[in-house]
């Protein structure tokens, strides 16, 4: 298979480098490094190294560069990726030193460097340093989503981590660990059992909720001046005090295009209401998530965990401040599973009486365990709502403690899936997917040796990849199988406004609306085209939009902050006998085919 290696941060300069300097530069030839010093020389040093490799790379097809010069940036880099790599572990930033071990790995370097800690050494040190910290449910869920237990024969730690799980009624956690710890004794297995078979009562998880209340002050319309406030809900998942909800809710207080007053509190459920300040920790936009902080011990925790299966017709019930009436309890069902509502990952659409308030509280299901938490409804149909799976939320989970804004790793593509294949409709220029040379049509088979075999299930294994990590991918090219090592950029907020910025027209209609159009020429100073291909189930096909179609673009419009792109054309549209007819299509920005 060919191998391509794409560079986005200086650790990939120096994979490529060095592993096919030989092959490459097989004639010397001189250049003037000094040209290519000045003109970078604006750069920090790694982007300076990164650019100027950026050009060497394309210009050694002409053979133009001087093996020496490359050879000694090569050994440049390596020495600094080591330290970087040793400074890592010295000031205990340990999945930063993961993620450059993996990525060595990942591109078959390791004979370059010299690596002082192994996958699971660098695991327990973090997790270690976060208990030490107090970071107990960072360090849970960091164990449980990194590290393979079942061949973890340090049972000590284990142990450890269990009991503290324990203390911190932490159901799903502690039932994990002890899967994995068969030496218990009896009397600490009962114990921790006791805690695990507990049965929920919905009643006790009232006190485990709160209203969000985000103070924006006073508006004023027609000349008359209101309060202006979002009201939320949350739950706590932390007895130091932290509150998940949305990000909906609390945009107000950490989106720099938002320039007015906001103060943000929680509201307690006492007969006065009292309101207590709170503080944004982390969030994510791309799934409505939001960490808040108050200086306040719950009197119950929500547990957190991935191990629920759930299907329609499910008995559930929903908890919040509809209209802000703290502690309403509601129920339903889950009405279906597997909904593409987010730009990643899918949603649970729900029947159960959701209104302005419940956003971001808890949805449980009838055995008292949390699947969801509640976060849109459609106004006008009453009764279709949808909640985010809590297994989502587990993924990134550690990334909200942290602090600020998550970010999320991508390849900067637009994906079609149909029969277990996923096929790229498009690239964005610029992005991973792109420098790396992967193109329309190619169909993506493996990411790092697991198959790839719909959007979901790919959205769910790049959640545990940082941006710039080196990954693997096989992908099918005209019937042959080729392999790409790509670094990983970071994921927009709004990914698909990139595009749009920084491609043509005609190149962003296939991945919005799902036909692929070639140009026929220019008549009377217009540009014809005709339709090379329309996508199931896409906005065109459902249009009635077919193949050989002719058609004129009459509009083109987008709209970034209502989140829609429109097209209008005349189409002779080969199943109405070609009758010219005007046609105007929409669809959101929000695209859930990006990868």
């Amino acid at each position: 298979m060919k191998l391509k290696i794409m560079f986005t941060a200086a650790l990939l300069i120096v994979f490529f480098s060095c592993s096919t300097a030989k092959e490459i530069y097989r004639e010397k030839k001189i250049i003037d490094i000094k040209s290519f010093d000045a003109k970078y020389s604006r750069y920090e040093e790694d982007e300076k190294l990164f650019s100027l490799v950026q050009i060497i790379l394309d210009e050694e097809k002409k053979g133009i560069i001087d093996t020496e010069y490359l050879e000694e940036k090569k050994s440049d880099l390596i020495i600094k990726i080591q330290e970087d790599f040793d400074k890592s572990i010295t000031d205990k930033k340990y999945l930063k030193a993961l993620n450059t071990l993996e990525s060595i790995k990942t591109a078959e370097m390791e004979e370059y460097f010299v690596i002082s800690k192994d996958r699971n050494t660098l695991l327990i040190d973090y997790i270690q340093d976060e208990a030490e910290n107090e970071n107990f449910i960072n360090a849970f869920y960091t164990l449980l989503k990194y590290a393979d237990l079942n061949k973890n024969k340090d049972s000590e730690v284990l142990k450890v981590f269990a009991e503290k799980a324990y203390l911190a009624q932490n159901r799903f956690v502690l039932n994990k660990l002890l899967l994995n710890l068969p030496a218990l004794d009896d009397k600490t297995k009962d114990r921790y059992r006791e805690l695990i078979d507990k049965k929920e009562d919905p009643s006790d998880m009232l006190d485990g909720t709160v209203t969000i209340w985000v103070n924006k002050g006073i508006k004023v319309e027609s000349g008359i001046g209101t309060a202006d406030r979002s009201i939320g809900s949350g739950f706590f998942i932390d007895k130091r005090g932290y509150i998940i909800t949305n990000y909906h809710v609390i945009e107000s207080e950490v989106n720099p295009e938002y320039e007015g007053y906001s103060r943000l509190y929680i509201r307690l459920s006492d007969f006065a209401g009292t309101k207590v300040p709170a503080k944004v920790i982390g969030w994510d936009p791309v799934f409505d998530i939001a960490l808040l902080k108050t200086e306040l011990t719950p009197e119950y925790i929500f547990t957190i965990n991935n191990g629920i299966e759930y299907k329609p017709g499910e008995s559930i019930i929903a908890i919040g401040s509809p209209g802000g009436l703290d502690k309403t309890i509601t129920s339903g069902i889950i009405s279906n599973v597997g909904r593409r509502f987010l730009p990643i990952g899918d949603s649970l659409q729900v029947d159960v009486p959701i209104n302005p308030g419940n956003s971001g509280g808890p949805l449980i299901n009838s055995d008292g365990e949390l699947i969801g938490i509640v976060f849109a409804g459609i106004e006008q149909f009453e009764g279709v709502n949808f909640a985010i799976p809590v297994h989502w939320i587990i993924d990134f989970l550690p990334d909200l403690y942290k602090g600020g804004e998550v970010t999320h790793s991508w390849f900067g593509i637009s994906v079609y899936e149909k029969n277990k294949k996923l096929e790229i409709l498009y690239t964005v220029p610029g992005e991973a997917a792109s420098l790396a040379g992967l193109q329309k049509g190619d169909i993506i088979k493996s990411l790092n040796g697991m198959e790839s075999k719909n959007i979901i299930q790919v959205q769910k294994q790049m959640l545990s990849y940082c941006p710039d990590r080196l990954v693997k991918v096989i992908y099918e090219r005209n019937g042959k199988d080729n392999e790409a090592v790509i670094a990983l950029g970071t994921r927009p907020d709004k990914a698909f406004d990139l595009a749009i910025k920084r491609d043509s027209m005609k190149n962003v209609i296939l991945p919005l609306f799902g036909m692929d159009l070639e140009s026929t020429g220019n008549y009377l100073f217009k540009e014809g085209y005709s339709v090379k291909k329309v996508y199931d189930g896409s906005v065109a096909d459902e249009t009635g939009i077919s193949v050989n179609d002719p058609l004129t673009i009459k509009a083109w419009k987008y709209d970034f902050k209502k989140r829609y792109a429109l097209l209008r054309i005349f189409v002779k549209k080969r199943k109405a006998g070609f009758m010219e007819s005007g046609i105007q299509l929409i669809t959101s920005l929000d695209s859930n085919n990006l990868l």
